[in-house]
């Protein structure tokens, strides 16, 4: 059984104006890029604090941030290394990361309210109705429960949502692709009301959740 370890900035415990003078030069030209462009502060700091959190948890590790490319759906991974995954995500006061030596997807989600036209289009009609209790009063989990395996499949928006199913169980999560048995999640309680998911292709374990202090 794999293993994944997660690491992540709280907002609220951390200063964006000292978080930017210390850490934009050593960014990557692509995210100083990305982070000049964006329009709005918050995208901002989401941008500032995943570079930041992958920059430091990579040298933590003694792995070379320079070597990160993208596959064609646009699912970032570590050119020339076999044993090493991770997946980022960011949502509300959280920017998280999830490392691991299999292919995974994370997917992080702040408390919403229930949306609808959003449930229309990411779950079936059975689904729905048998997941009802889900939907209203944990939003964020349904929502974070398929990112996550998007994430990992790599396809994004390009998944099929409607025919993708889950069956949760004490925390646990099989994930079923028109019918068949794709992948497994875990259920990360440890965003105080967030909706935290992590996916991948086997049976897994979480022997990490770290809190970054900048």
């Amino acid at each position: 059984m794999h293993s994944v370890s997660i690491f992540y900035i709280d907002t609220e415990h951390n200063s964006f104006e000292e978080a930017f003078r210390k850490y934009f030069d050593s960014l990557d030209p692509e995210r100083k890029a990305r982070i000049q462009k964006a329009k709005s502060r918050k995208v901002k700091e989401e941008l500032l604090y995943a570079g930041v959190l992958l920059q430091t948890v990579l040298k933590e590790k003694g792995l070379d941030i320079g070597k990160i490319t993208r596959r064609e759906a646009g699912k970032p991974y570590f050119e020339g290394s076999e044993d090493v995954f991770f997946n980022i995500s960011h949502s509300g006061r959280f920017a998280a990361l999830a490392l691991s030596d299999e292919d995974i997807g994370f997917d992080i989600q702040k408390p919403v309210s229930v949306n609808e036209s959003l449930i229309k289009r990411i779950a079936s009609e059975s689904e729905i109705i048998e997941k009802r209790e889900l939907i209203n009063n944990n939003f964020q989990l349904f929502w974070a429960i398929k990112e996550s395996y998007a994430k990992y499949t790599g396809k994004g928006i390009g998944t099929d949502f409607v025919n993708l199913s889950f069956e949760p169980e004490d925390g646990k999560i099989k994930y079923f692709e028109n019918g068949c048995l794709r992948a497994y999640g875990s259920v990360i309680n440890a965003f105080d009301g967030y909706g935290a998911v992590l996916c991948a292709g086997e049976a897994f374990k979480t022997d990490t959740i770290k809190e970054i202090i900048l």
